[in-house]
């Protein structure tokens, strides 16, 4: 055992068969070659080999072991027996031979007669066709032979190693769980007498919380003045003590019971975890009395809070029975014992969007009902599931009662299930406390290829596939009588998981007055596919022939279906609360109101998963800036079509004048610029001006087009996104076989041609990377030296950068300032010559 409590090793002695197994090749350490790091516990290792080699601990060991051998091919070390297993044990002073034959990949005869030979079998994740390990592993520790199992694949496990732990009756730290992230290690010199007071105590870690929270000395009394406000989510990483007396152990725990169900082990049928097992008893116990919201102010000195908080952590899916969490807070708001299943086995087909990624089954898991999956055909992709796609960090426990602006502890912590393998033909039995729908992950397949299930005991939610032509109005009728809480769409390049009432809230406002069919029209033209296709992903509407027009007078590849493909299937949560804040960035990324095609939050969420560095100006200063670009281009569009004006206070471009004005004034617009505009790093600061920077190029575009559509603005960034797309594909490795892509061959048309690498190559992007990207691709968009522009914005960029604008030989673009009226008419720019003495500038819109 671990001086921190993990089983790094073990031994299997009963009926005359002796085994032990290292869940690492401990003989073997890089950058090692004296081997010194045996020396704190050969001690120890040579008792084991005495009990394994002659069924007594204090034995002598034999002057020269033989060694039947096959460590295959692992990471740790390769199979040379000399520098593996002959250097290491003469190290230790053991001399070793090996036998000159195979104990695995024979006959059961063959293979007894070569172990026979030897003193012990030394073996680990045999990496070749070797037929059934286990039942080989098994005749041979039956015949009396010892083995050691030394694993050499680091923290993961080939199934050759699980075969050869079962007939040892082991089993492998189920992944997570894993020493790669515990980092435990053995520093040796304990006692027999420690050693015995370990084993016999092996979840020391988690005794005493448990036994605070018994005897009544669990603290309850925290200072948490030190606790932050982050965007609606309060964080108390400072607070004196509650990490060490209540989060680690209570995460530690989940790490335990989360691995179980990652690795598909069912808790209550795998050997050796009583522990586990009474705690997760426990923890069902606890949840019959559990009620909502809590707060950590008034809470914790009966310990409903601690006690929800650890109960939450110790949640196992795969079991035959289970119960019902009865109360839920605001992820159930109606009584889901209600909730009808179909008790008989029924198929369900998916079609799959991509190659990689996760889609809705189109099933519902009710809480404390057991059902049961089973994968029919997967093809050549590995599949899993899990229940809910409610995030994790959307329970806000530390807020408190008043002042936060959302209620803390008001539901579970983790009602999204860890992912749970599925293999074809094995049926997996899954029960939650909290239900939810069920979501397929997949990896490895083809996209449009299709997986089958078979499913017993789950509900059926309301869902709409217009990928397979679903019917929108049966689904509307869903949508008013479902007992379910939750519905599904899934559209082309998008699927949306809500809360039933969240939806209604929008289709049946005054917009959309119940239309569901205008409500998914405007989802993908204003919001989904708008967005797509003002950032020039193939797949959606055709690039306009001005877009073309500049992309083949610069050599640009921007029809290229496989350079500019869609991005992975955007997922969109709807619940009661999202991950930070109203609304939080991901895949899904997750929101706490209904789903709008026409609001802001939606796409600028959506645009922080289409937000790519090069386009930041001093990087993270504009991570809640650059992604506003769809927001704003979405509500251009609307203006146009409906003469709606929304969001009319997102840019202040009188503040920005101003504030540039001021700038000119001090003679060095430049430095006083970056100090005023550039510098504040908290949270969304000075965004409605810094957005002001962004919306310029827009409106210069319009402007440098003649055009009175109000679209052709932001096409600017169309061909900023094409552009990025194959800046980023150049191959950047001169030195392979030469490719039309490689750097050298592409640099000069995207303007980087004094650039011997691309600019990003070493993996590095320091503040003025975006910085740099833009003012090139900027200058040679517009025919236009920029930096004039830039400097009088306060945007600092590279000797680099220049050296690349000096070789381009462009006129200098005068000072401007663009404004508008109103704000989302793009295409009623108004340009102010900011050339001129900067105290006789003034503001104006027309």
């Amino acid at each position: 055992m671990g001086d921190d409590g993990n089983t790094l090793a073990t031994i299997q002695g009963h009926d005359g068969v002796r085994a032990a197994a290292f869940g690492g090749n401990f003989l073997i350490q890089d950058n090692d070659s004296n081997y010194s790091y045996l020396d704190a516990y050969q001690k120890d290792f040579k008792r084991v080999l005495s009990w394994l080699v002659s069924g007594d601990a204090n034995a002598p060991i034999p002057s020269t072991l033989n060694i039947a051998y096959d460590l295959s091919s692992g990471w740790v070390c390769q199979p040379a027996f000399k520098d593996c297993v002959e250097a290491p044990f003469e190290h230790i002073g053991i001399d070793v031979t090996q036998s000159q034959c195979s104990v695995l990949g024979g006959t059961d005869e063959e293979n007894l007669a070569c172990a026979q030979q030897s003193d012990l079998v030394l073996i680990s994740a045999v990496e070749k066709e070797v037929g059934d390990l286990q039942s080989q592993v098994s005749a041979l520790l039956q015949s009396g032979v010892p083995i050691l199992y030394l694993h050499n694949h680091g923290e993961f496990l080939p199934e050759e190693g699980a075969q050869i732990l079962a007939a040892m009756g082991m089993e492998y730290a189920v992944a997570g769980a894993s020493n790669y992230f515990k980092q435990d290690q053995y520093t040796g010199g304990r006692s027999a007498t420690e050693n015995i007071e370990r084993l016999s105590n092996p979840f020391h870690e988690y005794l005493p919380f448990f036994t605070a929270l018994n005897d009544g000395s669990l603290n309850t009394n925290y200072d948490w003045s030190s606790c932050v406000n982050s965007a609606g989510t309060f964080k108390c990483p400072d607070v004196p003590n509650l990490n060490a007396s209540l989060v680690e152990p209570v995460e530690a725990l989940r790490d335990v019971f989360d691995s179980y169900t990652k690795s598909g082990t069912p808790l209550f049928s795998a050997p050796g975890n009583e522990f586990y097992r009474l705690a997760n008893i426990w923890a069902d116990l606890n949840r019959r009395s559990m009620s909502y919201p809590m707060f950590k102010e008034e809470d914790m000195a009966d310990y409903r809070f601690q006690k929800a908080y650890v109960s939450d952590a110790m949640v196992t899916y795969l079991r035959t029975a289970g119960e019902a969490q009865p109360n839920m807070g605001t992820f159930a708001l109606t009584d889901q014992g209600q909730l009808p299943v179909s008790p008989q086995q029924e198929t369900v087909t998916v079609t799959l969007p991509a190659e990689s990624g996760f889609t809705a089954l189109g099933r519902y898991i009710k809480p404390g009902r057991t059902a049961t999956i089973e994968l029919v055909d997967a093809g050549n992709a590995s599949v899993s599931f899990y229940i809910n796609t409610t995030p994790n960090g959307g329970t806000r426990v530390w807020n408190p009662e008043k002042g936060s602006g959302i209620v803390g502890y008001a539901r579970p912590r983790f009602l999204k299930s860890p992912n749970m393998p599925l293999n074809p033909s094995e049926p997996v039995e899954v029960n939650s406390p909290y239900g939810g729908t069920l979501e397929v992950r997949f990896n490895g397949a083809v996209a449009g290829q299709t997986l089958t299930f078979n499913v017993t005991n789950v509900g059926t939610q309301p869902v709409l596939n217009l990928r397979e032509n679903g019917n929108v109005s049966s689904f509307v009728d869903e949508l008013m009588q479902t007992p379910f809480e939750w519905a599904e769409i899934k559209l082309d390049g998008v699927e949306i998981h809500t809360r039933v009432d969240k939806m209604l809230s929008v289709v049946n406002n005054d917009i959309y007055a119940g239309d569901l069919t205008r409500y998914l029209n405007e989802l993908d033209y204003y919001f989904i596919g708008g967005a797509y296709h003002m950032a020039g992903f193939a797949g959606t509407k055709p690039l306009s022939a001005a877009v073309l027009a500049q992309c083949n007078q610069f050599g640009w590849d921007c029809e290229n279906a496989e350079l500019h493909q869609l991005p992975n299937v955007q997922h969109i949560t709807a619940g009661n609360t999202a991950a930070c804040g109203a609304g939080c960035s991901g895949n899904p990324y997750t929101q706490m109101q209904g789903v709008n095609p026409r609001g802001f939050l939606e796409s600028h969420e959506l645009g922080h998963n289409l937000q790519y560095q090069e386009f930041r100006v001093d990087g993270g200063i504009s991570g809640e800036v650059s992604n506003n670009i769809f927001p704003l281009q979405k509500n251009g569009r609307l203006y146009q079509d409906f003469g709606v004006d929304l969001g009319s206070n997102k840019v202040d471009y009188e503040a920005t004048f101003d504030m540039l004005v001021a700038g000119l004034k001090s003679g060095n617009s430049s430095d006083k610029l970056n100090q005023d505009l550039w510098t504040d790093a908290s949270y969304s600061a000075q965004g409605n001006k810094r957005l002001a920077f962004y919306t310029q190029w827009a409106l210069y575009w319009a402007d440098k087009q003649n055009s009175s559509d109000a679209k052709t603005a932001w096409e600017i960034y169309t061909l900023l996104y094409l552009h990025a797309r194959e800046f980023l594909a150049a191959d950047v490795d001169n030195s392979t076989q030469e490719t039309e892509d490689d750097w050298d061959n592409v640099k000069g048309k995207l303007g980087f041609s004094t650039y011997a690498t691309r600019p990003d190559q070493d993996g590095s992007r320091n503040s003025q990377y975006g910085n740099d990207y833009l003012l090139i691709t900027l200058s040679k968009l517009t025919g236009h030296d920029q930096r004039n522009v830039f400097d009088m914005w306060g945007i600092k960029y590279s000797s680099a950068a220049t050296q690349q604008l000096d070789t381009f030989g462009l006129p200098v673009e005068p000072l401007f300032f663009y404004t508008t009226t109103p704000m989302n008419d793009y295409a009623a720019g108004h340009r102010i010559d900011m050339s001129s003495d900067p105290s006789t500038l003034e503001y104006a819109t027309e």
